[in-house]
């Protein structure tokens, strides 16, 4: 037989998956098929593009500036995340009536991997474990647009999520940030991202060990002990 307490709790990740739901799915967007445009409930337009249009940015900057892609897309990406949550606070609050000050951390960082999920960059996890102690925030990206995007590209390709995780976390950190991002294949052969979100000199320190060919968890080590 359920308690009071664990059908409560079930009632309130309801109501929360009712707001998630509303703010990113189909449910909360207002479509006009006269004007062939969608809406969230903020009032934003939403766009739905293919994966062709990834295909057809790379092409066209690498084609022009070469190596430096990837420097390209990780500054766009850093614009982006600042403009998303802007508009995730807009959303927030007229979905569900709270400001981002009100938000638990956990609460902000599921909102964060569920924009994330909705809007079909792939599945984004945060590990907040000694996040205080050694100041860096670890994410993984499972299911990359990118990777599937670009499976001929050699090496990691997600640097606009890159960015857009700067972005995004610079805001709320009030403070200048960088990210490392380290691709693997997991045991089963899918493409995982790894990506370490610290102050710029942790950054270059940990970048300078990837680049010497050191593994995730050695780069991960050496950054905490920077």
């Amino acid at each position: 037989m359920a308690t009071a307490e664990s059908v409560s709790a079930s009632m309130t990740q309801s109501l929360v998956d009712n707001v998630y739901e509303r703010m990113f799915g189909d449910q909360g967007q207002h479509f006009d098929l006269f004007e062939g445009t969608a809406s969230t409930p903020g009032g934003a337009k939403v766009i739905y593009l293919s994966t062709d249009i990834i295909v057809g940015i790379y092409t066209a900057i690498e084609y022009e500036a070469g190596e430096a892609w990837t420097v390209i897309l990780k500054s766009c990406g850093k614009r982006w995340g600042k403009r998303v949550l802007s508009a995730l606070e807009k959303e927030l609050r007229t979905v569900a009536n709270r400001r981002f000050d009100a938000l638990t951390v956990t609460e902000y960082v599921v909102l964060i991997e569920k924009y994330f999920s909705y809007h079909g960059w792939g599945r984004v996890s945060f590990r907040l474990d000694g996040i205080e102690q050694h100041g860096i925030l670890q994410i993984d990206l499972k299911d990359s647009i990118f990777r599937y995007a670009l499976p001929q590209v050699t090496g990691p390709v997600d640097y606009m999520v890159a960015g857009m995780l700067v972005g995004i976390f610079e805001q709320l950190a009030q403070t200048e940030l960088d990210v490392l991002q380290m691709e693997v294949k997991t045991n089963d052969g899918v493409a995982l991202t790894h990506f370490l979100l610290s102050s710029p000199e942790r950054v270059v320190w940990g970048q300078a060990q990837a680049d010497a060919g050191s593994d995730y968890a050695t780069v991960l080590k050496e950054m905490q002990q920077s």
